[in-house]
């Protein structure tokens, strides 16, 4: 097997695929907008992401070299231990707490993010918009520490089924990649409508859902796809609504 080509990981379709899909999935990272949103002008967002990319490229690269180097010290070990062993082998008592530290602080950099977003998801976009519109800034307020604790406990017992921390980040970027055709499209083709976008996402999620215990590395070519085709058709076929905000 040559791991490194990739191919005892995947099929060179699968890493074809994946190389063009995932560095567009930035788009509908929820951490990114959150800090896009938080930004003083147009300006300091496009600086900001411009130098953020630069600094993050020498992050993807180190941890790929220890999955790579894991490997080939450690011919046995498992894709899920390879890097707590790499640490707990290397580096000293201190250093390995301080590394430990900062796994786990980036963790909870993008958990947070995750847990406030599908919290107001929840909350406010659908409960709030569809069924309870009277609802006082502090009820929605209770509501979404509620809906937080909640996801979160979700999250846990996920976590705690799926023993696989690979395979739980492949489901996570392959679920995220029905998002691209709905937000690209949304910013860049005037045609684009709402309810392409529900039905795209939708019916993309729902695919990778019904595919990945079969095809665990596979799922997000057929989501992808089926996500594209539909947001397309349903845009041509559909018209804007009086509530959309068009961009463009």
């Amino acid at each position: 097997k040559n791991y490194f080509t990739g191919t005892a990981f995947a099929s060179p379709l699968v890493l074809l695929l994946g190389f063009i899909l995932i560095g567009p999935t930035t788009f509908v990272s929820m951490d990114v907008w959150q800090r896009a949103f938080a930004g003083e002008n147009m300006n300091t967002v496009r600086k900001a992401m411009f130098i953020a990319g630069l600094m993050t490229l020498p992050f993807f690269l180190l941890a790929v070299s220890m999955g790579m180097f894991g490997k080939a010290i450690f011919p046995e070990i498992t894709s899920n231990l390879v890097v707590p062993k790499m640490l707990s082998e290397t580096l000293p008592v201190g250093l390995l707490g301080l590394a430990i530290s900062g796994v786990f602080a980036a963790f909870m950099s993008t958990s947070d993010t995750v847990l406030i977003v599908l919290s107001q998801t929840l909350v406010k976009d659908f409960y709030h918009s569809f069924f309870k519109r009277g609802l006082t800034q502090q009820q929605l307020l209770k509501l979404s520490r509620y809906s937080i604790v909640g996801i979160g406990l979700l999250s846990l017992i996920t976590t705690l089924l799926i023993l696989n921390i690979v395979q739980l980040a492949i489901d996570a970027i392959s679920i995220s990649m029905v998002l691209l055709p709905a937000v690209i499209g949304g910013f860049y083709w005037k045609r684009s409508t709402a309810s392409a976008a529900f039905w795209s996402i939708l019916l993309g999620f729902i695919t990778i859902i019904a595919l990945v215990h079969y095809f665990p590395k596979e799922a997000f070519i057929p989501g992808f796809f089926v996500s594209l085709i539909i947001f397309v058709l349903v845009s041509l076929f559909t018209k804007h609504a009086k509530s959309e905000n068009q961009l463009i």
